[in-house]
């Protein structure tokens, strides 16, 4: 994990669940989560919903980072196929291999990772939103 630093995005419900830890390469974000028992379902394994928060996060991340990013982005469209499990003690990784930023939709897509084995593939759609939300 040396080449991991703390993913640091304020939220009550992330600061929750985290930490999560971050790492750029070959100019994407990879956003990852060690797997502790308090992730896990009622059978041991990672909750899908985990996987889909770290999920969301790794690819919108990536879309609003991108350079030719204009505007913050919210998540229209979240599309994931489990394929297999993690379990506590493994490190779930969301590698993302394509992200597309425009004026009106981001798009990106991602394999999640458990240590070296695939667990899910992700894709999603951002919508973008040119003013702050009201709140």
């Amino acid at each position: 994990m040396s080449d991991w630093e703390p993913f640091v995005k304020p939220s009550p419900f992330l600061d929750s669940i985290g930490p999560f830890w971050q790492r750029e390469r070959d100019g994407v974000i990879e956003i990852g989560l060690a797997i502790e028992e308090r992730h896990c379902n009622a059978r041991g394994r990672a909750h899908g919903g985990l996987i889909a928060t770290l999920c969301d996060m790794a690819l919108g991340h990536n879309v609003a980072s991108r350079p030719e990013a204009t505007s913050r982005y919210l998540t229209t469209s979240l599309n994931i196929d489990y394929l297999a499990a993690a379990v506590a003690g493994q490190h779930v990784t969301v590698v993302v291999d394509r992200v597309r930023a425009g004026n009106t939709l981001g798009f990106a897509q991602a394999a999640v990772m458990a240590d070296d084995r695939w667990i899910a593939r992700a894709s999603g759609i951002f919508t973008a939103q040119n003013k702050a939300p009201k709140g």
